[in-house]
């Protein structure tokens, strides 16, 4: 995976790893043009915000060039945003989060494009019994393949593993939105302990 994002580290020994619905086959619908607040777009992944005013627009398009890791991105456009997030959630399935604890390493793999100034961040939410424990890491959004970790020692993670854990990908400026994200995969693997 590394190697097709063109990242020359030795990729350590990972648990598990998958790409999301939206990035590796056809969803359908494949648009829509005026975004309700909660728009499932393709399995596991819900596009969520808060405009009132705004039009929220997505639409998946095959990867147009052949070196892209996805063999599909996902293009978000909000003209005149006037609301205070645009989050598109990614869902955790229940058998990869069951191996997750507090030696747990979970990387994201991501290319994503945006207008100049634009700011978007990746959160990892962790739910364990009442409480929800979150990380937030600021990303590029200059078309670079990057790598974002999240150390699951930071969360309230026991050996039983968490009860829900979603990605958000976070945009929370107003005026107009918009980005493509060409590549998103999840992975996991152990920390090294010495």
């Amino acid at each position: 995976m590394l190697r097709l994002l063109g990242l020359t580290a030795t990729p350590l020994p990972t648990r598990w790893s998958f790409t999301p619905s939206v990035w590796c086959s056809a969803v359908l619908p494949f648009t829509e043009e005026n975004a309700a607040r909660e728009n499932a777009i393709g399995a596991g992944c819900t596009l969520f915000h808060n405009a009132t005013e705004a039009r929220v627009a997505w639409v998946q398009v095959p990867a147009s060039q052949p070196d892209r890791a996805s063999a599909f991105s996902l293009e978000i456009n909000a003209e005149h945003f006037d609301g205070s997030y645009l989050s598109l959630a990614i869902a955790i399935p229940a058998r990869y989060r069951r191996a997750i604890d507090r030696k747990s390493i979970i990387s994201i793999a991501i290319q994503a494009l945006g207008m100049p100034d634009l700011q978007a961040s990746l959160r990892m939410n962790v739910k364990r019994g009442p409480n929800t424990y979150d990380n937030w890491h600021q990303i590029n959004l200059n078309d670079q393949a990057q790598i974002i970790e999240f150390d699951m020692s930071n969360f309230g993670i026991n050996p039983a593993g968490a009860d829900n854990m979603w990605l958000d990908f976070m945009v929370t400026q107003t005026g107009t939105c918009q980005f493509a994200i060409n590549t998103l995969s999840i992975s996991h693997r152990l920390r090294l302990e010495f």
